[in-house]
Protein backbone atom coordinates (compact mmCIF):
# COMPACT_ATOMS: atom_id res chain seq x y z
CA UNK A 1 0.00 0.00 0.00
CA UNK A 2 1.36 3.40 -0.99
CA UNK A 3 1.80 6.10 1.70
CA UNK A 4 -1.08 8.06 0.15
CA UNK A 5 -3.39 5.04 0.12
CA UNK A 6 -2.40 4.22 3.69
CA UNK A 7 -3.24 7.76 4.82
CA UNK A 8 -6.62 7.53 3.09
CA UNK A 9 -7.29 4.24 4.84
CA UNK A 10 -6.47 5.77 8.21
CA UNK A 11 -8.74 8.74 7.44
CA UNK A 12 -11.58 6.34 6.58
CA UNK A 13 -11.20 4.78 10.03
CA UNK A 14 -10.84 8.21 11.66
CA UNK A 15 -14.28 9.36 10.46
CA UNK A 16 -15.80 6.77 12.81
CA UNK A 17 -14.02 8.19 15.84
CA UNK A 18 -16.01 9.12 18.94
CA UNK A 19 -14.26 12.49 18.87
CA UNK A 20 -15.97 14.86 16.43
CA UNK A 21 -12.81 16.91 15.85
CA UNK A 22 -11.00 13.77 14.68
CA UNK A 23 -14.00 12.81 12.54
CA UNK A 24 -13.91 16.18 10.82
CA UNK A 25 -10.15 15.95 10.33
CA UNK A 26 -10.61 12.60 8.57
CA UNK A 27 -13.42 13.94 6.39
CA UNK A 28 -11.39 17.00 5.45
CA UNK A 29 -8.41 14.86 4.46
CA UNK A 30 -10.57 12.61 2.28
CA UNK A 31 -12.12 15.72 0.74
CA UNK A 32 -8.74 17.28 -0.07
CA UNK A 33 -7.28 14.08 -1.45
CA UNK A 34 -10.28 13.30 -3.67
CA UNK A 35 -8.91 15.59 -6.38
CA UNK A 36 -10.20 14.70 -9.83
CA UNK A 37 -10.84 11.05 -9.00
CA UNK A 38 -14.55 10.24 -9.28
CA UNK A 39 -14.25 7.12 -7.11
CA UNK A 40 -12.53 9.09 -4.32
CA UNK A 41 -15.16 11.82 -4.55
CA UNK A 42 -17.92 9.23 -4.25
CA UNK A 43 -16.15 7.64 -1.29
CA UNK A 44 -16.05 11.02 0.47
CA UNK A 45 -19.74 11.64 -0.21
CA UNK A 46 -20.64 8.17 1.09
CA UNK A 47 -18.85 9.00 4.35
CA UNK A 48 -20.83 12.24 4.68
CA UNK A 49 -24.06 10.30 4.10
CA UNK A 50 -23.03 7.83 6.80
CA UNK A 51 -22.63 10.77 9.20
CA UNK A 52 -26.15 11.95 8.38
CA UNK A 53 -27.48 8.46 8.96
CA UNK A 54 -26.25 8.36 12.55
CA UNK A 55 -27.70 9.90 15.71
CA UNK A 56 -25.52 13.01 15.99
CA UNK A 57 -25.97 16.55 17.42
CA UNK A 58 -27.84 19.02 15.24
CA UNK A 59 -24.75 21.23 14.78
CA UNK A 60 -22.85 18.27 13.36
CA UNK A 61 -25.67 17.47 10.98
CA UNK A 62 -25.83 21.09 9.83
CA UNK A 63 -22.12 20.96 9.13
CA UNK A 64 -22.65 17.85 6.99
CA UNK A 65 -25.35 19.71 5.04
CA UNK A 66 -22.88 22.52 4.36
CA UNK A 67 -20.31 20.01 3.13
CA UNK A 68 -22.90 18.56 0.75
CA UNK A 69 -23.67 21.99 -0.66
CA UNK A 70 -19.98 22.72 -1.18
CA UNK A 71 -19.64 19.97 -3.79
CA UNK A 72 -23.21 19.39 -5.03
CA UNK A 73 -24.09 22.97 -6.00
CA UNK A 74 -23.21 23.79 -9.65
CA UNK A 75 -22.99 27.47 -8.72
CA UNK A 76 -20.19 26.73 -6.26
CA UNK A 77 -16.53 26.64 -7.28
CA UNK A 78 -16.01 23.15 -5.84
CA UNK A 79 -18.87 21.41 -7.69
CA UNK A 80 -18.37 17.66 -8.27
CA UNK A 81 -20.74 16.32 -10.97
CA UNK A 82 -22.08 12.82 -11.42
CA UNK A 83 -22.20 11.68 -7.79
CA UNK A 84 -24.79 9.37 -6.21
CA UNK A 85 -26.50 10.17 -2.92
CA UNK A 86 -27.17 7.19 -0.63
CA UNK A 87 -29.50 8.22 2.18
CA UNK A 88 -32.01 5.39 2.24
CA UNK A 89 -33.45 4.49 5.66
CA UNK A 90 -32.01 7.66 7.20
CA UNK A 91 -33.73 10.14 9.48
CA UNK A 92 -33.10 13.67 8.25
CA UNK A 93 -34.11 16.87 10.01
CA UNK A 94 -34.52 20.10 8.04
CA UNK A 95 -32.98 18.51 4.95
CA UNK A 96 -32.18 21.01 2.20
CA UNK A 97 -30.80 19.98 -1.21
CA UNK A 98 -32.05 23.10 -2.98
CA UNK A 99 -30.08 24.07 -6.07
CA UNK A 100 -27.93 20.95 -5.95
CA UNK A 101 -27.21 18.43 -8.70
CA UNK A 102 -26.63 14.71 -8.22
CA UNK A 103 -26.84 11.66 -10.43
CA UNK A 104 -28.81 8.90 -8.71
CA UNK A 105 -30.32 9.36 -5.25
CA UNK A 106 -31.78 6.85 -2.80
CA UNK A 107 -34.16 8.12 -0.11
CA UNK A 108 -36.18 4.91 0.19
CA UNK A 109 -37.70 4.39 3.66
CA UNK A 110 -36.21 7.73 4.80
CA UNK A 111 -38.02 9.96 7.28
CA UNK A 112 -37.82 13.73 6.77
CA UNK A 113 -38.49 15.73 9.94
CA UNK A 114 -39.35 19.36 9.23
CA UNK A 115 -39.61 20.68 5.69
CA UNK A 116 -37.72 18.71 3.03
CA UNK A 117 -36.41 21.16 0.44
CA UNK A 118 -35.49 20.11 -3.10
CA UNK A 119 -36.32 23.34 -4.96
CA UNK A 120 -34.46 23.63 -8.29
CA UNK A 121 -32.56 20.42 -7.56
CA UNK A 122 -31.41 18.42 -10.58
CA UNK A 123 -31.33 14.62 -10.51
CA UNK A 124 -29.74 13.28 -13.69
CA UNK A 125 -30.47 9.64 -12.81
CA UNK A 126 -33.20 7.67 -11.07
CA UNK A 127 -34.44 8.99 -7.72
CA UNK A 128 -36.00 6.67 -5.14
CA UNK A 129 -38.39 7.92 -2.45
CA UNK A 130 -40.47 4.77 -2.08
CA UNK A 131 -41.96 4.42 1.41
CA UNK A 132 -40.34 7.71 2.44
CA UNK A 133 -42.15 9.70 5.12
CA UNK A 134 -42.32 13.49 4.88
CA UNK A 135 -43.34 14.63 8.36
CA UNK A 136 -44.02 18.18 7.18
CA UNK A 137 -43.91 19.78 3.71
CA UNK A 138 -42.07 18.31 0.70
CA UNK A 139 -40.89 21.12 -1.59
CA UNK A 140 -39.91 20.07 -5.12
CA UNK A 141 -40.54 23.42 -6.85
CA UNK A 142 -38.89 23.47 -10.31
CA UNK A 143 -37.06 20.23 -9.58
CA UNK A 144 -35.64 18.39 -12.60
CA UNK A 145 -35.79 14.61 -12.67
CA UNK A 146 -33.70 13.42 -15.60
CA UNK A 147 -34.91 9.82 -15.28
CA UNK A 148 -37.45 7.96 -13.14
CA UNK A 149 -38.97 9.52 -10.00
CA UNK A 150 -40.19 6.78 -7.64
CA UNK A 151 -42.50 7.98 -4.87
CA UNK A 152 -44.76 4.93 -4.56
CA UNK A 153 -46.01 4.17 -1.05
CA UNK A 154 -44.60 7.49 0.21
CA UNK A 155 -46.38 9.43 2.97
CA UNK A 156 -46.71 13.22 2.76
CA UNK A 157 -48.00 14.51 6.10
CA UNK A 158 -48.04 18.10 4.87
CA UNK A 159 -48.08 19.52 1.34
CA UNK A 160 -46.48 17.80 -1.65
CA UNK A 161 -45.27 20.68 -3.82
CA UNK A 162 -44.13 19.91 -7.39
CA UNK A 163 -45.01 23.11 -9.33
CA UNK A 164 -43.09 23.40 -12.62
CA UNK A 165 -41.19 20.18 -11.90
CA UNK A 166 -40.00 18.13 -14.85
CA UNK A 167 -39.91 14.32 -14.77
CA UNK A 168 -38.33 12.79 -17.88
CA UNK A 169 -38.80 9.14 -16.90
CA UNK A 170 -41.66 7.31 -15.19
CA UNK A 171 -43.37 9.08 -12.31
CA UNK A 172 -44.56 6.51 -9.79
CA UNK A 173 -46.77 7.82 -7.01
CA UNK A 174 -49.09 4.83 -6.67
CA UNK A 175 -50.28 4.01 -3.13
CA UNK A 176 -48.90 7.34 -1.86
CA UNK A 177 -50.79 9.29 0.80
CA UNK A 178 -50.83 13.09 0.59
CA UNK A 179 -52.60 14.64 3.58
CA UNK A 180 -52.10 18.28 2.57
CA UNK A 181 -52.16 20.02 -0.79
CA UNK A 182 -50.74 18.25 -3.84
CA UNK A 183 -49.48 20.89 -6.26
CA UNK A 184 -48.35 19.72 -9.71
CA UNK A 185 -49.22 22.97 -11.46
CA UNK A 186 -47.21 23.26 -14.67
CA UNK A 187 -45.42 19.97 -14.06
CA UNK A 188 -44.10 18.10 -17.11
CA UNK A 189 -44.31 14.32 -17.27
CA UNK A 190 -42.18 12.85 -20.07
CA UNK A 191 -43.21 9.22 -19.54
CA UNK A 192 -45.99 7.27 -17.83
CA UNK A 193 -47.34 8.80 -14.63
CA UNK A 194 -49.04 6.54 -12.10
CA UNK A 195 -51.22 8.02 -9.36
CA UNK A 196 -53.22 4.82 -8.82
CA UNK A 197 -54.70 4.46 -5.34
CA UNK A 198 -53.26 7.80 -4.17
CA UNK A 199 -55.04 9.51 -1.29
CA UNK A 200 -55.31 13.26 -1.90
CA UNK A 201 -56.39 14.75 1.43
CA UNK A 202 -56.31 18.38 0.30
CA UNK A 203 -56.55 20.13 -3.04
CA UNK A 204 -55.01 18.31 -6.01
CA UNK A 205 -53.71 20.90 -8.48
CA UNK A 206 -52.72 19.78 -11.97
CA UNK A 207 -53.46 22.95 -13.95
CA UNK A 208 -51.27 23.28 -17.05
CA UNK A 209 -49.58 19.95 -16.31
CA UNK A 210 -48.29 18.14 -19.38
CA UNK A 211 -48.49 14.36 -19.74
CA UNK A 212 -46.50 13.10 -22.72
CA UNK A 213 -47.87 9.54 -22.54
CA UNK A 214 -50.24 7.90 -20.02
CA UNK A 215 -51.40 9.19 -16.64
CA UNK A 216 -53.40 6.87 -14.41
CA UNK A 217 -55.51 7.76 -11.38
CA UNK A 218 -57.28 4.41 -10.87
CA UNK A 219 -58.90 4.22 -7.41
CA UNK A 220 -57.42 7.58 -6.40
CA UNK A 221 -59.31 9.31 -3.58
CA UNK A 222 -59.82 13.08 -3.80
CA UNK A 223 -61.02 14.58 -0.50
CA UNK A 224 -60.42 18.15 -1.63
CA UNK A 225 -60.92 19.93 -4.91
CA UNK A 226 -59.19 18.40 -7.96
CA UNK A 227 -58.22 20.91 -10.66
CA UNK A 228 -57.12 19.79 -14.13
CA UNK A 229 -57.79 22.95 -16.14
CA UNK A 230 -55.91 23.31 -19.44
CA UNK A 231 -55.18 19.60 -19.55
CA UNK A 232 -58.34 18.70 -21.50
CA UNK A 233 -56.47 17.25 -24.47
CA UNK A 234 -54.43 15.04 -22.21
CA UNK A 235 -57.41 14.04 -20.13
CA UNK A 236 -59.27 12.94 -23.23
CA UNK A 237 -56.44 10.89 -24.68
CA UNK A 238 -54.34 9.64 -21.80
CA UNK A 239 -55.65 10.10 -18.27
CA UNK A 240 -57.82 7.42 -16.71
CA UNK A 241 -59.93 7.85 -13.58
CA UNK A 242 -61.64 5.08 -11.67
CA UNK A 243 -63.34 6.17 -8.49
CA UNK A 244 -63.45 3.95 -5.40
CA UNK A 245 -66.62 2.05 -4.66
Amino acid sequence: MSPRAERRHKASIQVRSQDYARRLEGLRYLERSAGGGQAHRQEWLDHVCDQLRGDHPIQWRLLMYRLLHTHLRPDKGGFWPGLDLHLGQARLSGFDLSGCEVHRADFGWTRFDGDARFARTTFTGTVRFEKACFARHALFNQTTFGSHALFHNATFTGNAMFPDAGIAGEARFFHARISGRADFTGARFGDDASFDDVYFGGRALFQNATFATKARFDDAVFRGRAMFTDTSRVLTNAVKFRWPG
